[in-house]
């Protein structure tokens, strides 16, 4: 009789790639985060999705590296688009306060003219 390890009988079977639920969902959310950036919410709110799939499903493709090779580069991909969404939106953040308060800046530095409209010595000056 064949003695079995701990693997079990198909310890010389090739290894089937498999998939993590998560992974393409991580991978969705990063580019969704990256692509919504400019409107800052969206960007920010995809990118913290997109980090909690990737959290739940880290630990199993870290287990078994060569058996969820997809899955990680998924889970990769959506990691590193997600940061960029988030670097996206911190930049867009500080563009928009900074338009704003340039905006605000030149709306109230004009100089204030005050008209005498009670006289009409202007009007003098023209011949009717």
């Amino acid at each position: 009789m064949e003695s079995t390890n701990e693997l079990g009988a198909n310890q010389g079977a090739p290894v089937r790639p498999g998939k993590t639920p998560n992974a393409l969902n991580c991978m969705i959310y990063g580019i969704v985060s990256a692509s919504t950036a400019f409107f800052v919410i969206p960007g920010i709110i995809f990118a913290i999705l997109a980090f909690a799939k990737r959290k739940k499903d880290h630990p199993t493709v870290l287990a078994n590296p060569g058996m969820y090779k997809a899955s990680e580069i998924h889970m990769k991909v959506g990691f590193g688009l997600a940061w960029l969404g988030i670097g996206l939106s911190g930049f867009f953040i500080t563009y928009f306060a900074l338009i704003i308060s340039l905006l605000s800046y030149g709306a109230n530095s004009y100089e204030y003219y005050d008209y005498d409209y009670d006289s009409y010595d202007y009007y003098d000056d023209y011949d009717y």
